[in-house]
């Protein structure tokens, strides 16, 4: 599965500085999540992936495995510690910071602004998958999360930030998203 050029020409073709909500059907948003964070690195990008339906590690070797440079990546994992039977054996690193699930919204807001001031150069954030996200966490607080997110990206620094949404999810979250992202692109 290849990017569509109309998405393309949103990330590539216009200026920064900008939110775009990707609507598309649950099966294919780590897809295309994967293929523009290829387009995004390859064009010097570096930034933030909040993983939903994976784990960071398990990203990375699939960003391995199709050539994105995941050097350029910094993940936030909110899957990982909620899967297994000792969470206590994960432990940060340079490229991997764990939360103990998506629900520790304000830690991960916490996260991606102090992140964001490492990061130099253009930087976006994605957030790889709403129905998950919205598994794991409250509607109304992710709500929040995500105007909180989409409204101080800019004083973060961020230039671009993409929210992978899928067809399925609840309208009002939809609206909410709507509202707050310059571009929405329904595939």
């Amino acid at each position: 599965m290849t990017l569509p050029s109309k998405v393309k020409k949103k990330l590539i073709g216009s200026p920064t500085n900008k939110s775009i909500m990707l609507e598309v059907e649950a099966q294919d948003c780590l897809k295309y999540a994967l293929d523009i964070l290829k387009t995004l690195t390859n064009k010097g990008y570096k930034g933030i992936f909040i993983a939903t339906s994976r784990t960071a590690p398990e990203i990375i070797d699939i960003c391995q495995k199709k050539g994105i440079n995941q050097e350029k990546i910094l993940f936030i994992d909110g899957v990982s510690k909620k899967n297994i039977m000792y969470p206590e054996h994960f432990e940060d690193d340079s490229n991997i910071t764990y939360v103990d699930s998506l629900n520790a919204l304000d830690r991960i807001l916490s996260i991606i602004s102090r992140k964001a001031e490492n990061l130099k150069g253009e930087k976006f954030l994605m957030i790889e998958s709403v129905s998950l996200a919205l598994i794991r966490s409250k509607k109304k607080d992710f709500e929040a999360f995500v105007q909180h997110l989409l409204t101080k990206r800019r004083s973060m620094g961020i230039d671009l930030a993409m929210v992978m949404a899928e067809k399925e999810i609840d309208e009002d979250v939809k609206m909410v998203i709507r509202r707050l992202c310059d571009d929405v692109v329904v595939i």
